[in-house]
């Protein structure tokens, strides 16, 4: 083969190659222009159905309230007012008052008769805030009575009905009985006792006509609060318990002890139990605390004692509040400055318990009036 032959076959192959190149140029750009062309009438036809939509909800609009801006602002706008917080109404209180041990008879009586022509109410002259309280309670310690026959015990009382009387008119509401001298002048004189202090218009609690009463609390409702009493006695006498068909008290070790206390707490907001217990003149022991602890632990929320004739331990326990001993609130034993002495306490509660509490010193002149010292409260 010669050489002359190759410049022959190769401007062939270019003109074939250029001719394709133009024929796909040209195919490309006529679909390119119909495309174009398709392009720009989609734009138009969505273009125009916005427009549509747009005139349709401009006409669904509602037109404005006659003297109303739409182009007013905001701030321009009254805001809706706002409904004032109200708040729970404060929990309703009962305001207690507590005296210890109130003996009428003896040297007591021969005072009144001597210095006040026998008129009891001349007593309470310097305490007349005691009846601020909404409940006011003491141990009434004898029989009130003019009949009955003398237990034959060298201290045996026996105070006059109208000293009772009195005691109404300081403002008692309740009285306890349950105590060693309620039975110094027999079984007639505790009867009369029981019917004297209702027809004074006082109540009592510690004992009644029969078990049944003795055991059941006696309820005062105040300002919606349910409050009841209980009393019991460690120091007897034992002769004078309550039976099921006999009058009586209510002693401190009955068996059924902790279920009385329960069955009343279940029947009140705030139940009170008295005891008279513990030793004469002396500070509070154990056997007073097991007894108080006991009560509170059964349902009592405050815990009053009397007998030893002076002030003894207050205490908080498990919520609740026990004052061991009040002492003599009025007496006739003025062979110690301690037992012319006793205590006010004042107890705030509500529905829920105990709210507050406060303790105020008595003190007896020597017409056995007692008075609070301006200058002194109690520690």
């Amino acid at each position: 083969m010669s050489s002359s032959n190759k410049p022959i076959k190769q401007p062939m192959k270019k003109i074939v190659f250029i001719a394709l190149a133009a024929g796909i140029g040209i195919i490309f750009a006529v679909f390119l222009s119909k495309g174009v062309s398709a392009y720009a009438g989609l734009i138009s036809v969505l273009g125009n159905k916005v427009v549509r939509n747009q005139a349709q909800v401009v006409e669904a609009i509602p037109p404005a309230p006659q003297g109303v801006s739409l182009g007013k602002s905001l701030k321009d706008s009254p805001l809706p007012e706002r409904p004032e917080a109200v708040l729970p109404p404060p929990l309703k209180e009962v305001t207690l008052n507590f005296v210890g041990d109130i003996m009428l008879d003896r040297s007591v009586k021969k005072s009144v008769e001597k210095n006040y022509a026998g008129d009891y109410n001349a007593l309470f002259e310097n305490v007349g805030d005691l009846a601020n309280a909404d409940i006011l309670f003491g141990n009434l310690e004898g029989p009130v009575s003019t009949g009955g026959r003398k237990s034959g015990s060298l201290y045996s009382f026996r105070m006059s009905p109208e000293s009772l009387s009195a005691l109404e008119g300081a403002g008692f509401d309740v009285l306890n009985i349950a105590n060693n001298h309620i039975g110094d002048w027999g079984d007639l004189a505790f009867a009369d006792t029981l019917d004297a202090i209702v027809s004074n218009g006082l109540k009592y609690t510690g004992g009644g006509w029969n078990k049944k009463e003795a055991m059941t609390p006696v309820i005062i409702e105040k300002n919606g609060i349910s409050v009841g009493f209980l009393g019991f006695t460690d120091a007897g006498p034992t002769w004078l318990e309550a039976k099921d068909e006999a009058p009586g008290i209510m002693m401190a070790d009955d068996p059924d002890f902790d279920q009385i206390v329960q069955n009343a707490s279940n029947q009140v907001d705030i139940l009170i139990v008295s005891f008279h217990f513990g030793e004469e003149y002396k500070k509070y022991n154990k056997r007073q605390e097991n007894l108080a602890h006991k009560a509170i632990d059964s349902g009592a929320k405050i815990v009053v004692g009397a007998h030893p004739h002076v002030i003894q331990a207050i205490e908080e326990y498990n919520d609740g509040l026990i004052a061991y001993s009040l002492g003599n609130f009025i007496f006739d034993q003025k062979f110690s400055q301690e037992t012319m002495e006793g205590l006010l306490l004042e107890v705030t509660v509500n529905k829920s318990g105990l709210k507050n509490y406060s303790k105020k010193l008595i003190k007896l002149n020597d017409f056995f009036q007692p008075q609070i010292p301006t200058s002194y409260v109690a520690d």
